[in-house]
């Protein structure tokens, strides 16, 4: 396969390269009086970061996303655990400037959650009320409709209201967005894409799940049951970034594989981990045991941090294990070597079987 680092390209996206820290939105202890940042709040670990505030891009992913933008299709993010797949959405959603929108899949998910959900105990409830006031109640079936994270990333403005037509009067009652994150009001996106929807773990899912996800994916089209009609992306409008993440637990159908971007995330490079290290240590601001600041290390700690893990597991070292060590050290205050290696032998597998 042709390295990235040779092809050339013009990005549809921001340049990504390296570790990439977005501390926008970061808590604050004070601001300046231009509302700029000025010192960040001190915290406890938080164990798995989802919020993709600090993240390394290599050229590979660079190019991944760049061509499932491009092309509109979604982008499959395979790898090992804790190696970064779930954060990278949130991350680009951050790059872009626009909202995002995550799902997580387990043993019991079914396509239709994607979409909308259909409060039908309710509206039966709804049905039993006398007086006047019933047919109110129960009688629009949009009230009791939730839009799914698929259709608010889609259509945010057909989904607050539920599906209601524009121009009718019956009873509305606004949904509220479910975005985990979006930006500052005001603030300019740097490209057209609406929305980055995250469908997290879908290894988990049933088999026919990924195989009713084709058509929607494809077209960018479902139908609402309960109205008649359809929600779809008015073309030529861009369609979301929909990044969908696999642990590999499972084989994922080759019709749905065709349809999309293939990206697969390896192990970073103990380089690379200081790097991210370096960081979060300064996006993350920690509290010791006894409440005082933590402050970093220099970079040869985190260097010699990284050597030392990826030697002893010949390099397959993930990112969070990497940051869950240092969060230790920083916040137990380990200042000399047995104890590194004593808490790193308390949190961390050397082995895997």
């Amino acid at each position: 396969m042709t390295e990235p680092s040779s092809i050339q390209y013009q990005r549809v996206l921001p340049p990504l390269g390296g570790v990439i820290s977005y501390r926008d939105d970061q808590v604050t202890v004070n601001e300046d009086g231009d509302g700029g940042i000025t010192e960040l709040q001190a915290q406890v670990p938080k164990g798995d970061r989802r919020d993709g505030r600090v993240y390394f891009y290599t050229e590979e992913i660079e190019l991944h996303i760049n061509v499932a933008v491009a092309t509109g299709r979604p982008l499959v993010v395979m790898g090992a655990s804790g190696c970064g797949k779930s954060s990278l959405a949130h991350s680009v959603a951050r790059a872009m400037g626009c909202p995002y929108y995550e799902y997580v899949a387990t043993s019991e998910s079914d396509t239709k959650d994607l979409y909308y959900y259909f409060d039908s105990v309710r509206r039966i409830a709804d049905a039993e009320i006398k007086g006047s006031e019933a047919q109110t109640l129960w009688g629009h079936v949009h009230q009791y409709i939730d839009p799914g994270p698929l259709w608010w990333a889609m259509d945010p403005a057909s989904a607050t209201r539920r599906g209601r037509e524009l121009d009718t009067t019956m009873p509305f009652r606004a949904a509220p967005n479910p975005a985990v994150w979006k930006p500052r009001a005001g603030g300019k996106p740097a490209t057209d894409i609406p929305a980055v929807l995250l469908i997290d773990e879908i290894d988990k899912t049933k088999p026919d799940f990924t195989g009713n996800l084709l058509v929607p994916l494809g077209s960018y089209k479902f139908t609402i049951d309960e109205l008649g009609h359809s929600v779809e992306l008015d073309r030529p409008a861009s369609p979301p970034l929909i990044i969908i993440t696999s642990n590999q637990q499972r084989l994922l159908p080759e019709p749905m594989l065709r349809r999309c971007i293939i990206l697969k995330i390896g192990y970073h490079s103990p380089e690379q981990l200081v790097e991210i290290g370096m960081a979060d240590a300064e996006m993350y601001p920690l509290r010791s045991a006894t409440g005082a600041v933590c402050v970093p290390k220099n970079t040869a700690w985190f260097k010699f941090l990284a050597e030392k893990m990826c030697n002893l597991r010949d390099g397959e070292v993930s990112t969070a294990e990497y940051l869950d060590a240092i969060h230790a050290m920083r916040v137990l205050c380990a200042d000399t070597v047995h104890m590194e290696n004593s808490i790193l032998e308390t949190i961390w597998r050397t082995d895997r079987d």
